[in-house]
């Protein structure tokens, strides 16, 4: 008995190092990287982007969406826009139409973002290079496709453009958005810098146009449809760049309600995506495939919001028992202290900082969600979006 509890007891150890170390060594990656800003310049090559919009039930804001892609510094020759409308009002429908895009209706019995990308390539015309992917809340900077297309110029066939968020109306919404630039810190610009694979976020992505169909005709994701795309770019030997001077406002969840059924969804696709494919991450291990292992690896990380938590009570327990206490000490400061070394100065500089008076409820609803996730994976869960 003694040796099973010390075999647990020293599985529970690596694992929580690995997870603390991780969020520590690419927190100070990402701030001592160094890397060559990006440009564009008028006459460079133009690529021809399709520009894919999926909406669910997305009537409050997609025409928003759809007017401001329209509005790009990029020759209007060169991009089409296509919202693909699942379930959208027939008056939101009239007035898409009356827009210079593509609108293709879609109905599906059980809707997912796979579908409607998979019936759009199928759908429309092949002559395109490249394609972008929004969500339906996304805005484009003006400048994103010419950055998206100087990056594809470098040969990257696959590309993350920076998300911020475009709302900071709650204390729900500040903290969703202050999460979004530390994944960009961490998941993004740290992994970069050591020669790893930027994370795919759902959206603000571009790609070359061939071989991302002939992914995505493999896809078949309910939710966290990203992550099984990192992991087939990554199975099949591309990089995936990060460019953050390709800038997209995404909106974020106002209320706890929210934020826990987004989490839930989330969450739900990490765990059923580490199931699944932790057999290819290990078959890429075997043939020096170090970034896809990584990928697959780090879908085995506990949410980043409750790490700290569980750290901290394990180093008040080996306290009071004696057992090892600097050890733990040790992997609970390396997690604080990557994530504060993640957090924007600017945070600091305004009173946004403020809404952390809130982050014992945000944590308390990712438990929650953490605890709801059996089954969540089977169906999609729409997040409610605002105007």
């Amino acid at each position: 008995m003694n040796v099973i509890l010390t075999l647990i007891g020293l599985v529970a150890a690596l694992y929580f190092a690995y997870s603390a170390g991780f969020v520590a060594l690419f927190s100070v990656a990402g701030s001592l990287a160094k890397r060559k800003v990006l440009t564009w310049k008028e006459q460079d090559a133009k690529r021809r982007f399709l520009v894919l919009i999926p909406a669910y039930k997305e009537d409050l804001v997609i025409e928003q969406t759809a007017r401001a892609a329209l509005l790009q510094n990029y020759p209007s020759a060169h991009y089409d826009v296509c919202v693909i409308a699942d379930q959208l009002q027939a008056t939101t429908l009239e007035r898409l139409n009356q827009l210079a895009i593509r609108v293709l209706p879609v109905s599906f019995e059980k809707s997912t973002k796979v579908q409607a990308i998979n019936v759009a390539l199928v759908t429309l015309p092949s002559d395109y290079d490249a394609v972008v992917v929004l969500d339906a809340d996304n805005i484009m900077a003006s400048d994103f496709l010419n950055f998206m297309n100087a990056s594809l110029a470098q040969g990257w066939k696959a590309v993350q453009g920076q998300r911020i968020g475009k709302n900071a109306d709650t204390p729900t919404a500040i903290l969703d958005g202050l999460s979004e630039d530390v994944n960009n810190h961490i998941y993004c610009l740290g992994h970069n810098a050591i020669g790893l694979s930027s994370r795919l976020s759902g959206s603000g992505m571009a790609f070359d146009y061939q071989l991302f169909k002939a992914i995505m005709a493999q896809n078949t994701a309910v939710g966290g449809f990203d992550k099984e795309l990192e992991i087939r770019y990554t199975a099949a030997g591309e990089y995936i760049y990060y460019c953050p001077e390709a800038v997209i406002w995404d909106e974020k969840v106002r209320s706890q309600q929210n934020f826990q059924n987004q989490r839930r969804r989330w969450i739900s696709a990490q765990y059923a995506n580490l199931r699944r494919f932790f057999p290819t991450g290990l078959k890429a291990l075997s043939h020096g495939n170090l970034d896809c292992f990584h990928r697959v690896l780090q879908l085995a990380l506990p949410p980043r919001l409750l790490l700290p938590v569980f750290l901290f009570l394990m180093s008040a327990i080996a306290l009071v028992l004696g057992s090892y206490p600097g050890f733990w000490l040790t992997l609970f400061g390396l997690n604080v202290g990557g994530m504060l070394l993640a957090i924007p100065l600017d945070f600091w500089k305004s009173k946004k900082y403020l809404s952390l008076l809130k982050l014992p409820s945000i944590i308390w609803q990712t438990l929650k969600a953490t605890l709801r996730i059996r089954h969540a994976n089977r169906t999609f869960i729409h997040t409610t979006h605002h105007n």
